[in-house]
Formats: C-alpha cells, structure tokens, sequence
C-alpha cells in the first residue's frame, strides 16, 4: 500500500474546492422551502456549481431531505445476497 503525498499548492485546491462545494450547498439549503424537490435543489446545486465553472464531477450532485438523509427505513445490503445492492442503490436514488 502506498501513501499518496501532495505539495502544499495540491492541499490548498483541494480545500478550496471543498469550501466552494459546502458553500454551494448553503446557498441552495437556504433557498429550499416546502415545494423543493429532491431533484430541484440538486440540479439547483450542480447549476450553482457550474456557474462557479466546475465542469467535472466526482458524482453527480444530489440533495436528501427528512428520513432519506438519515438512511431511515433502508435496508442495508448483505455480502450474501448480491441483488440487494440494487436494493439499496434504488433507495438511495429514490427509483
């Protein structure tokens, strides 16, 4: 196993691209009132993100709201039975 390592500029993108992501992510947490949907306030953020010129993604922005963000009511997935990691991928994505 390896360690990566990164200079001290590397250190400093990385942070600033974290607070531009949590930044974002207040700024839409702030807009939200009854009637936002899931899918609006994650294409909002992703639409914000952008507008800041963030043109890649490590996942594709997305926003939970209530028992979803606690994962309440999920059913985790078992090493044993494969299919319940779609399962658990639909209960994420809400399919």
């Amino acid at each position: 196993m390896s360690i990566e390592r990164y200079s001290d500029d590397e250190v400093a993108q990385i942070e600033a691209s974290q607070r531009l992501a949590y930044d974002c992510a207040e700024e839409v947490a702030a807009e939200i009132e009854p009637g936002v949907s899931e899918i609006d306030a994650a294409r909002r953020l992703g639409d914000l993100l952008r507008a800041h010129g963030v043109d890649e993604f490590f996942h594709t922005p997305f926003a939970w709201f209530g028992d979803r963000a606690g994962f309440r009511g999920f059913r985790s997935p078992g090493l044993l039975r494969p299919l319940d990691n779609i399962r658990f991928a639909r209960q994420l994505f809400g399919c």
